[in-house]
């Protein structure tokens, strides 16, 4: 089995899909899975994080590379079959600046990174209102 990761910003004002990219889930966020499936930690992923870093993606990273500029808790996560969608809303004046990475974390300061996308670089103007959709999608590859 894998499990993809695709985020996506959204203008939370128009609807429109600003940017679409995949992530890369580190070695940190890997552990933390298996240590949830076992019942050794409840610590879920809970919050999704900007930054300032365009830093190549690697599995050894535990947090964002740059500047974290703002981190916000989901405000919606939602099953459909195998996939998982979640949700976090960076309103106006919230996170403000030029945003190169994102992490989804489990804790409202420091915790466990899952995984880290690259944005290229977006620009969030004071008043911009954005949404970033994170889906993971769980998928049989076929490989016993």
């Amino acid at each position: 089995m894998i499990c993809k990761g695709i985020l996506k910003l959204i203008d939370s004002n128009s609807g429109k899909t600003i940017l679409e990219q995949h992530n890369r889930f580190v070695t940190s966020g890997l552990a933390k899975v298996a240590e949830i499936l076992n019942g050794e930690s409840t610590e879920v992923p809970s919050h999704i994080a900007v930054g300032t870093s365009n830093a190549a993606l690697a599995d050894s990273q535990t947090a964002l590379q740059g500047s974290e500029l703002s981190r916000q808790a989901f405000f919606s996560h939602t099953r459909t079959g195998n996939s998982i969608e979640l949700i976090s809303k960076f309103p106006a004046g919230v996170g403000s600046g030029v945003w190169e990475e994102a992490g989804i974390f489990n804790a409202a300061s420091g915790g466990t990174m899952f995984s880290r996308a690259l944005l290229g670089t977006y620009t969030k103007k004071e008043l911009d209102s954005i949404e970033i959709h994170w889906t993971y999608k769980f998928i049989d590859d076929g490989v016993d």
